[in-house]
């Protein structure tokens, strides 16, 4: 990913990430007051994964920056950010 920006209104924080010719998006949406986590990827215009979760326990951001982990009560998800845009689902 090569650009990334945050918007945080008062319970909602969402922040989006870029590849360096845009053609690859990444949007991540948390929501404080139901704990809730959406992540959207779009490939040029169109969406190719939506996802939208509640109850997050937790989240793990790698110390190098690399990936962030979400927990969920049943279900992992890892984004790989660097060196490629990955995704995980355990």
């Amino acid at each position: 990913m090569y650009g990334c920006d945050c918007e945080i209104e008062e319970f909602i924080q969402t922040c989006f990430f870029h590849n360096k010719d845009k053609t690859m998006k990444l949007n991540l949406s948390f929501d404080r007051t139901i704990n809730s986590l959406r992540i959207i990827i779009y490939h040029g215009n169109k969406i190719c994964f939506d996802l939208y979760k509640e109850n997050l326990k937790s989240i793990l951001l790698d110390e190098n920056g690399n990936f962030i982990s979400f927990f969920l009560e049943c279900m992992q998800i890892e984004l790989s950010i660097y060196p490629e845009f990955s995704v995980f689902i355990r």
